[in-house]
């Protein structure tokens, strides 16, 4: 072999999972270990893992310590919908913060009408923290975009990021395109959340604050837009997390903030390769039957690409 295919081979192998463009599937979990009294078990290797879909063994094909920074984008609807209080917002984001790494990297941004970024990415805590002040700042729309806000920082926030990364939305997951039936953001941003392979974690408000946009309350309609919210993070390897009230916001934020801030990153290639749309089960275990694990999602849909 040349040293210029040598080279070219190094190149690849050292590529992280979240930069290599695969053609094949790649799934991906997060796991937090604790011992026997609670404590955080923060030294473990990819060997310490054991891995398996549907009960059938799999290859872990990478692997992130606990100590690997992760890059976490915070999205807020800012629109009409949730502008009774968005203090709450603020609280919610600074709860995240306060339970991730100092190595971390965070960046801010909104939508309502269109995007708007708040900060880029940075590990500055109180730079973090002055941002989220821009939020709360109020502004006239009566329009929302979240799945055009959405595919945007998919697409183009996490250029030249390398490492681990995630996308935390705050959103009622309704969007104002689609009260004309027009669904073309809605499969852009599918689209998007399977090739960037970056995981959408939506905490969803439990309905809309305050509104001067007329959204329809049917039944069938609500559904449709729990639906869509429940594609985007199956697409990308999320999760959504239903809130109570404003108060379980900022719960689920701290839950995140302590997952994200806590965890081993393990992905693998499925041994399954068909698409036929079936749950694909995940366990993930060490060789320490003592150790308790956390996963940050159970399992999959197998649905093609």
């Amino acid at each position: 072999m040349s040293w210029a295919r040598l080279l070219w081979t190094a190149m690849l192998l050292a590529q992280d999972l979240s930069t290599l463009k695969l053609d094949v599937q790649v799934v991906s979990v997060d796991v937090t270990v604790v011992d026997s009294k609670g404590n955080l078990v923060n030294q473990l290797a990819k060997d310490d893992f054991l891995l398996s879909e549907n009960g059938i063994p799999q290859s872990i094909a990478f692997f992130s310590p606990l100590s690997a920074p992760y890059n976490i984008f915070l999205l807020f609807d800012s629109s009409d919908s949730t502008r009774a209080d968005h203090q709450f917002m603020v609280r919610a984001a600074l709860a995240l913060l306060d339970n991730l790494k100092p190595q971390d990297r965070l960046a801010f941004g909104s939508f309502d009408d269109r995007f708007r970024r708040h900060l880029s990415w940075t590990s500055d805590r109180n730079l973090a923290a002055a941002a989220l002040r821009e939020i709360t700042q109020p502004h006239e729309s009566y329009e929302t975009r979240f799945y055009s806000a959405l595919d945007e920082t998919l697409r183009k926030e996490f250029k030249g990021v390398i490492g681990r990364r995630a996308i935390v939305v705050l959103t009622d997951g309704q969007d104002t395109r689609m009260i004309g039936g027009s669904n073309g953001d809605l499969k852009k941003v599918l689209q998007s959340a399977r090739e960037q392979r970056i995981p959408v974690f939506i905490v969803a408000l439990p309905g809309p604050l305050a509104s001067q946009v007329v959204f329809p309350n049917t039944q069938a309609y609500l559904e449709s837009v729990r639906l869509n919210m429940q594609h985007i993070v199956d697409n990308s390897g999320g999760e959504i997390l239903f809130s109570k009230d404003l108060d379980d916001v900022v719960r689920l934020y701290e839950q995140l903030g302590r997952r994200l801030g806590t965890a081993y990153s393990l992905g693998y290639v499925p041994s399954n390769s068909s698409t036929d749309g079936s749950f694909r089960r995940i366990q993930v275990k060490t060789h320490d039957d003592s150790l308790h694990l956390s996963q940050s999602r159970e399992g999959y849909y197998a649905r093609p690409r």
